[in-house]
């Protein structure tokens, strides 16, 4: 019977993955009309992550908080060091952000913390957080009008973009039809990691913060590799930028919104403490205008150790 859910949970993965892909294509098609940087086109498009959403709402709606903030804090665990780790070894990244943005980013995972410390996230506190990360979106999609980095490149954007010319009911159609197959996925998704936790008898918080996270942003590493290998690092490193603050503020705002999350020990006390030393180590190479080869075995190192105490039980020594 495990082997059933296993292979549910494989295809409500699948259609999630592949429902956001072509949500995104579609809201990048419809969106790219309006001009736009490379940088904001990575922060925006790639940040707001459907998938994640929608597999941490649906955790959230049937009781399994640690699966919704798997989606997040392990998320951007996963992002923060095995994706950027492995893209910065195979193409070092170079890029000069402006420093108010890296203090933004590094600063965006504070107010969930400090709203969690009761143990729970309520919808009061989901509205915080939500009002927090529509503040901070477009206090950086405003930053980016004056700065050099940002300056509308038409080639980029129609590299980014699909060119042959559709009908204008095409793109609203696509999303439409990502959006479908996204519910369908994350209730698929919801009813097999059930099934498993109580097969395997497996943590729940543990499962969503390792192999929920890994499996819900395996994408995040071609949409890295892709733009990396092409010298964009500025892509890249709005991906990881944006990606953050989504999860951190605005996914976790949403959820909460929708059905509060009670919050174990270890949440605080390990996951997001690494996700900020994780956050902390990026922000400091991306102040010195550069993700190396080393700096990206560090990261790539971290999250071993990350595996090592969460699989080996070490997080508990906090909760």
């Amino acid at each position: 019977m495990v082997a059933v859910f296993i292979v549910i949970f494989a295809i409500s993965l699948w259609l999630i993955i592949e429902g956001a892909e072509k949500f995104t294509d579609g809201l990048l098609e419809a969106s790219a009309a309006f001009g736009i940087s490379s940088f904001t086109l990575g922060f925006l498009f790639n940040g707001f992550d459907p998938d994640n959403l929608a597999v941490g709402i649906a955790g959230a709606i049937q009781g399994l908080p640690g699966i919704s903030m798997g989606t997040a804090i392990g998320a951007a665990v996963f992002l923060l060091t095995f994706a950027a780790g492995i893209t910065a070894i195979l193409w070092p990244l170079r890029v000069d952000i402006p420093r108010r943005l890296i203090i933004v980013t590094l600063l965006s995972p504070l107010p969930m913390a400090a709203l969690g410390l009761d143990g729970v996230l309520s919808r009061s506190d989901g509205t915080v957080l939500l009002i927090v990360s529509l503040a901070l979106i477009g206090y950086v999609v405003r930053t980016t009008r004056w700065h050099p980095l940002f300056k509308l490149d038409e080639k980029q954007i129609e590299e980014v973009v699909a060119a042959p010319e559709r009908p204008r009911w095409w793109a609203p159609a696509v999303m439409i039809g990502g959006t479908i197959a996204i519910v369908i996925g994350a209730a698929l998704f919801n009813w097999s990691v059930r099934g498993i936790l109580r097969a395997l008898d497996w943590d729940e918080t543990m499962f969503g913060m390792i192999i929920v996270a890994a499996a819900v942003s395996v994408e995040e590493i071609f949409r890295m590799f892709v733009p990396a290998r092409q010298g964009r690092a500025e892509v890249v490193i709005g991906n990881i930028m944006g990606t953050i603050l989504f999860f951190v503020l605005f996914n976790v705002g949403v959820i909460a919104l929708i059905h509060p999350l009670p919050l174990e020990r270890s949440v605080l006390g390990f996951y997001w403490s690494f996700m900020m030393a994780a956050l902390v180590a990026i922000s400091i190479f991306l102040w010195r205008r550069r993700i190396g080869r080393t700096a990206g075995g560090l990261l790539m190192g971290g999250y071993v150790i990350y595996l090592g105490l969460a699989v080996g039980g070490g997080y508990q020594l906090t909760g």
